[in-house]
């Protein structure tokens, strides 16, 4: 018999069905969580899912990173499901929070509200990357709003820097030309995912729409109202050459993250 509850289904991708559960009395982690995500796969095909497990158990030290609290195997009518429990996103993803920020007048969130998800993400990069790995898959819709803080998740894709040529691993739109051309995953990948990211919190946005800094792109970010902090923060992350691209302990040094929060329409863009 099983322990928890499966409630309402959250969501559903490639690795399996995400739902609300609920653990009951008996349960290792009754009473002292009331409600969790549970990420569920069929067992005949879970390898997605235990690979996330064993490299989220790698990260439970970090504040910054979706929380993994354990697993179990179930029976359910005749299939066998390998189940993961994790802490509950309540605020959704970051991407939900940019699609009810757009108004007729404003679309992106403030620089100060993106600053603040964006140093959240960096400090997880950064354990992430000192640990030696990569994400392989950062956007909006992997970081999740936990008590209103921003914390990276699904940790299906995260591998060791690796060339692998011919194969994709992550989202086309946010990855950086030497991945998509030749296969290379390092961290300097997942910092110009979180470039891409980080200029969909600031003009609602995606950066893959734009090829080029074209005319129509510049118009984009003054029309936004981005600071000139902002903007070189967003081209030190999308830097083309790889070895130039700033890594995430560079980026939390920078003048955007580190300096005085100013009100974005008083600014003045100068891309």
């Amino acid at each position: 018999m099983s322990l928890w509850e499966r409630l309402e289904k959250l969501g559903e991708g490639s690795y399996g069905v995400v739902y609300l559960g609920r653990p009951l009395e008996g349960h290792c982690l009754y009473p002292s969580i009331s409600i969790m995500a549970v990420k569920s796969a069929e067992y005949e095909n879970p390898s997605s899912l235990l690979h996330e497990r064993d490299i989220l158990s790698k990260f439970k030290e970090c504040p910054h990173i979706i929380l993994l609290y354990g697993y179990d195997f179930t029976v359910e009518g005749t299939n066998i499901f390998t189940n993961i429990f994790l802490e509950y996103a309540s605020g959704g993803t970051l991407h939900d929070r940019i699609q009810s920020s757009k108004t007729t007048k404003y679309n992106g969130i403030s620089e100060i509200e993106a600053k603040e998800y964006t140093l959240s993400i960096l400090k997880g990069l950064r354990y992430i990357h000192e640990s030696g790995y990569v994400h392989c898959d950062i956007k909006l819709e992997n970081i999740l709003m936990v008590d209103e803080k921003a914390k990276i998740g699904d940790f299906g894709m995260t591998i060791q820097p690796f060339n692998l040529p011919g194969m994709t691993l992550g989202t086309p739109h946010y990855m950086p030309p030497e991945t998509l051309n030749d296969g290379e995953y390092d961290t300097s990948t997942d910092i110009w995912a979180l470039g891409c990211s980080f200029f969909e919190m600031i003009t609602s946005t995606p950066q893959s729409k734009y090829k080029n800094m074209n005319q129509n792109l510049i118009k984009l970010i003054k029309r936004s109202k981005m600071s000139k902090e902002a903007f070189d923060f967003w081209k030190r992350c999308t830097t083309k050459d790889p070895k130039k691209r700033w890594s995430a302990n560079m980026l939390l040094q920078h003048q955007f993250i580190v300096g005085r929060s100013e009100n974005p329409s008083t600014s003045q863009n100068n891309a």
